[in-house]
């Protein structure tokens, strides 16, 4: 996976959980009231979900873990 790689909405739920270590509670409550207005579609660049996600909990771990 790179910066580019497109990657389902359900598969960008998990994969940010699990490189950032961010529970289930904190990212459902992300999804409801931060990203609801600005989800766009089914799938997603990494590059978007770390745009996405500015600071926010683990976007910086999420970054570096696909830019280094």
């Amino acid at each position: 996976m790179n910066l580019d790689t497109t990657i389902t909405y359900e598969e960008a739920i998990k994969c940010y959980m699990i490189i950032t270590r961010a529970c289930e509670f904190g990212t459902k409550d992300f999804i409801i009231n931060k990203l609801k207005q600005k989800q766009k579609q089914k799938e997603y660049t990494i590059h978007e979900i770390i745009d996405l996600t500015k600071n926010q909990y683990g976007n910086k771990s999420f970054a570096q873990f696909f830019t280094k």
